[in-house]
């Protein structure tokens, strides 16, 4: 979820939203690993440039060690399932290959910035018309099953709405398109290799990495994935070390999401032969 956790009340606000790095559960208690304090505007808001924008429309983004820690990152966010998979199961199977994902988003997501149901079915339809030879998978969060902007398939063929807790990036491995409005799920998609198509207008989209449907005629430059990742990952948020309680830098907060989420498959593995224990001395005499 993208919406800012503060702002200012004059014309000067400054929003602070949750960073990139992992979704942010509002069930949880754990603070967010990395804000993303702006001063210019909000970095999904596209009505005005925000402190991100400028950096990805102005920053040279070409030091060689800087982008060699951004591909770097970008291969352990991907080999550990983290980003937007952060709380999701690497070891649910994917589909069989050859599908088009369709990314859902809850109604209350302010990325959304007044998009509605119809614009979701003209994605969902675009999905299945551009593409006639593949199904079309509407993925949706199971943790938000009555919150939904694509609300039914009716008249549109080859479509399954799909509620998985199973890693986007595995399901990346079989799509063979990817379509979003404006969920963090399309920037993961961007560095599985995808060239998303993006109906909204999010922060990483007229960078030259997305099919834009609906571009920002400010956004002129062509990045590469790695100066994408670079600005938006590593230079932009402020990240925080939660057991240290100290700022720090992006590494450090990579490696504590990389614990957070060893630590989290660890209790549900602990969960699941409690509870087969249990089931298996239920059936004794």
């Amino acid at each position: 979820m993208d919406e800012p956790l503060a702002r200012d009340s004059d014309q000067s606000a400054v929003s602070v939203a949750p960073g990139f790095l992992d979704p942010l559960d509002p069930n949880d208690r754990i603070p967010p690993l990395s804000l993303c304090i702006d001063r210019a505007g909000v970095h999904f808001d596209a009505s005005r440039p925000s402190d991100l924008e400028a950096l990805l429309a102005t920053d040279p983004l070409d030091d060689t060690a800087l982008l060699d820690r951004a591909r770097r990152g970008i291969e352990a966010i991907a080999s550990n399932h983290l980003g937007q998979s952060a709380r999701r199961d690497a070891g649910i199977d994917p589909p069989a290959p050859g599908y088009v994902l369709v990314i859902d988003q809850a109604p209350d997501d302010p990325a959304l910035m007044g998009a509605d149901a119809a614009l979701f079915r003209e994605m969902l339809v675009a999905a299945a018309v551009e593409n006639p030879a593949n199904p079309v998978l509407v993925i949706r969060d199971p943790r938000a099953a009555d919150k939904r902007m694509v609300a039914d398939a009716d008249g549109v063929d080859r479509v399954e709405m799909l509620e998985t807790r199973a890693s986007f990036w595995r399901l990346f491995e079989g799509a063979v398109g990817v379509y979003t409005h404006s969920s963090l799920v399309g920037f993961d998609a961007i560095f599985a290799s995808h060239r998303p198509r993006v109906f909204g207008q999010p922060f990483y989209a007229g960078w030259g990495l997305t099919d834009d449907r609906n571009p920002v005629a400010r956004r002129e430059r062509t990045l590469s994935r790695a100066q994408l990742f670079a600005g938006a990952m590593i230079l932009y948020p402020k990240y925080f070390d939660l057991d240290a309680d100290r700022e720090c830098g992006f590494e450090d907060a990579l490696d504590l999401s990389i614990r957070r989420r060893a630590k989290s498959r660890r209790g549900v593995r602990a969960a699941l032969k409690v509870i087969t224990g249990g089931l298996r001395g239920a059936g004794k005499p």
